[in-house]
């Protein structure tokens, strides 16, 4: 399968007599795998990570390329791709240029960097389409807050996610935070919410690259804690 549809090409095939396997050398020159290339896999892996594997292979895999796929298919490619960049990830490749950025300067005269670390709730179901538990990847970032990236957003921001623990995540964060050239910066500026062992990650993942640390805590979250203790507080109150 291309970006242009269907294609069919004629290539040799080669068969081991003594493991039973064969193998066609000519897909890997192409970069093919489970009969796609690497264009169609990639389209195809980002719908797959946006939409339900259904309402991706029948609605905006047809509307954006035209392309006719099952959603069985829809969710092979996209899971070999999320194993590819979670193996590449592991093995502490990033994915961009290692390229010093130029952090925006604050009130202070200092150049500032930004990270921040969260966990997102995405919702699951079994099998059966039955409800199932929910799953919690964790999401990092480095970022530079300044308004020469507000119409190329993806050049100021680099993202680390996945279904891993904080050590993980912290590691590929400070990967990402080696290439952008942290160091560089005079103080960082670390966003979470609270969440128990969020400020013990960014810290060991700065250790020896951040001169300085501010950490600062999201309001929202710290918001519901306050209107949750103002409900046991003050019983006879509505609102």
């Amino acid at each position: 399968m291309t970006l242009m549809g269907p294609a069919v090409y004629e290539r040799a095939y080669y068969h081991c007599p003594h493991c039973q396997h064969g193998h066609c050398p000519t897909d890997a020159e192409f970069g093919l795998e489970d009969k796609h290339t690497p264009g169609s896999k990639e389209v195809i892996s980002l719908v797959g990570a946006t939409a339900a594997f259904a309402e991706g292979a029948h609605v905006e895999l047809a509307r954006l390329t035209g392309l006719t796929q099952s959603a069985s298919s829809v969710q092979r490619v996209t899971e070999s791709v999320g194993d590819e960049v979670a193996q590449r990830r592991a093995e502490g490749e990033t994915f961009g240029p290692n390229e010093v950025w130029t952090w925006p300067v604050d009130a202070n005269g200092l150049k500032t960097a930004y990270v921040g670390l969260d966990a997102i709730s995405v919702r699951q179901q079994g099998p059966h389409a039955e409800p199932a538990e929910g799953r919690m990847p964790l999401v990092g970032l480095v970022f530079r807050d300044n308004a020469q990236t507000t119409k190329h957003s993806h050049r100021g921001a680099r993202y680390v996610a996945g279904l891993v623990d904080l050590p993980a995540i912290g590691h590929q964060l400070r990967r990402e935070c080696e290439a952008v050239g942290v160091a560089n910066a005079d103080h960082v500026v670390a966003l979470t919410d609270g969440g128990a062992g969020f400020e013990d990650c960014l810290t060991e993942s700065l250790a020896g690259l951040a001169k300085h640390v501010n950490f600062v805590l999201d309001f929202w979250h710290a918001a519901e804690h306050l209107e949750e203790f103002a409900k046991v507080l003050i019983r006879d109150e509505t609102t």
